[in-house]
């Protein structure tokens, strides 16, 4: 089992793991000015969030990336809430990039009135060249708090393909908020 606590400010995270990956949680924040800004986290089994996660991923440059993708092979659970914000707004300029996706074969649980929040933020002059998603996948999801996913590309910005959110839960979905 692999055990992550403290604010990470990495601007590429790759975490891979045959077994479950524990998290204390905070936040895992960063500006991409020498890499892509992606953040992997892969569990052959569970991804546990002891408290809050928040991961932001700013344009600060590159051509690719802001790809944020999270996978587990049983459940994702989070104690009090899950953030994720990709911001390439205020003349960000991405050919490709600015996706979420979590891929989760069991369940998706924010705990302790906790929100479950995925946001691309590509207002204000932002331009993403190609295909833009917010992708779920998962059994069931609960959340204490509110689900929220957004695709925000107002205020003149370009997106050069489809914007989609995507929500593919083979069970039940119950939202508290």
């Amino acid at each position: 089992m692999s055990s992550v606590d403290a604010t990470l400010t990495a601007e590429r995270v790759r975490l891979f793991a045959g077994d479950s990956v524990t998290l204390d949680g905070g936040v895992m924040s960063a500006t991409a000015t020498n890499s892509s800004g992606n953040v992997d986290i892969f569990a052959g089994n569970e991804i546990s969030i002891t408290n809050g996660l928040e991961i932001d991923r700013k344009f600060g440059g590159q051509s690719s990336g802001l790809n944020v993708s999270l996978t587990a092979g049983t459940d994702l659970t989070a104690g009090n809430s899950l953030v994720i914000d990709v911001d390439n707004s205020v003349n960000g300029n991405l050919n490709d990039g600015g996706n979420i996706t979590l891929d989760i074969s069991g369940n998706v649980t924010i705990n302790g009135g906790g929100a479950l929040s995925l946001t691309v933020d590509n207002s204000n002059g932002g331009t993403i060249g190609s295909d833009v998603a917010i992708n779920v996948s998962a059994a069931n999801i609960s959340t204490g708090g509110a689900l929220d996913a957004t695709i925000d590309n107002s205020g003149g910005g370009s997106i050069g393909g489809t914007a989609t959110i995507n929500m593919n839960v083979s069970g039940t979905a119950m939202v508290a908020s």
